[in-house]
């Protein structure tokens, strides 16, 4: 029965999320649903709580939460997809192959990524990373720190780490 309430309450999210996109505001399509995922999550932990047992109620709660990051996964994956952004061109009219391919070369996908980074914040106008984009950087090489991951073209001594770092990636 836990299964079911899952699946309701996961579609709730999604509806959720679905109203919150056609909203005017702030964030991207990832912090609106975390927000509205969140507070429908909250929601199931009440339900959970007052309605079923402890064991059911925590597996429901595992449940959501993996169904929720599944879907954050496939919209994110379909949102950057090469294949998605072709057939939405040739949607929109059609195009000659020589056109398609002009809009996949190596330049201009750098470009995109660029006006998606702008658009979610972690550049600012002038090209440089904001303090988002700074703060983001600082917990990527704190996690490489901390799995010991190897940082490309820095030593492991967090000095020179530090120092081989262009400047404004430093905080």
């Amino acid at each position: 029965m836990e299964i079911l309430w899952v699946v309701a309450y996961l579609a709730a999210a999604i509806v959720g999320h679905a109203i919150a996109m056609r909203l005017s505001g702030r964030g991207d399509s990832v912090t609106r649903f975390a927000m509205v995922g969140g507070f429908i999550g909250l929601g199931l932990s009440v339900h959970a709580l007052f309605f079923d047992s402890l064991p059911c109620g925590g597996a429901a709660l595992v449940v959501y939460a993996f169904a929720c990051e599944l879907y954050v996964f496939l919209f994110t994956l379909v949102g950057t997809s090469v294949s998605v952004g072709i057939l939405l061109k040739l949607a929109n009219g059609p195009h000659s192959r020589s056109e398609i391919a002009a809009l996949y070369d190596a330049p201009s996908m750098v470009r995109g990524r660029v006006e998606r980074m702008r658009a979610v914040g972690l550049l600012g106008k002038d090209g440089f990373p904001s303090s988002q984009g700074k703060r983001l950087v600082a917990l990527f090489l704190t996690l490489k720190r901390i799995f010991r991951h190897p940082i490309p073209g820095c030593s492991s001594d967090r000095k020179e780490t530090a120092s081989a770092l262009p400047h404004s990636f430093r905080i």
